[in-house]
């Protein structure tokens, strides 16, 4: 028993990208904002914990932004807000030094099922995990 909890806890972490640094300071404007409509995170279906009901209060949506470095490179990154729209910061025009961590963004419905069989679906992304990872 102890061995299957150790190789379900395995099988769910997701894998480490190379090609993506585990951190990512960059200077720059954000060029372009969009809403992701695959990306929202779980709330629950059920709605009968506490966080459940936080969750789908707040009306959490998920963005993708646009950054341009100085020498006009470009690097995406996924960031969420509360009540539907984006926050701010980040907004399109701002400038800054913005420190991104490459995470696991799920997919829209795809786990949090008790139903499921606990299989997630998601992308490696940059995100953004608070506007105090944005300095001027």
């Amino acid at each position: 028993m102890k061995y299957l909890a150790l190789l379900l806890a395995v099988a769910c972490v997701p894998p480490f990208l190379p090609h993506m640094a585990p951190v990512r300071v960059v200077h720059g404007t954000i060029t372009k904002i969009e809403e992701v409509w695959g990306y929202e995170p779980q709330c629950g279906m059920l709605n009968v914990t506490s966080a459940e009901r936080e969750c789908h209060a707040i009306n959490m949506r998920a963005w993708r932004a646009t950054l341009a470095d100085s020498l006009g490179r470009a690097l995406t990154f996924v960031f969420f807000t509360a009540n539907g729209a984006p926050g701010v910061p980040p907004q399109e025009g701002g400038t800054g030094t913005f420190t991104l961590r490459a995470r696991p963004v799920y997919k829209l419905l795809t786990c949090g099922n008790v139903y499921q069989s606990g299989r997630c679906d998601y992308v490696m992304d940059y995100t953004l995990d608070s506007e105090k990872d944005i300095a001027p």
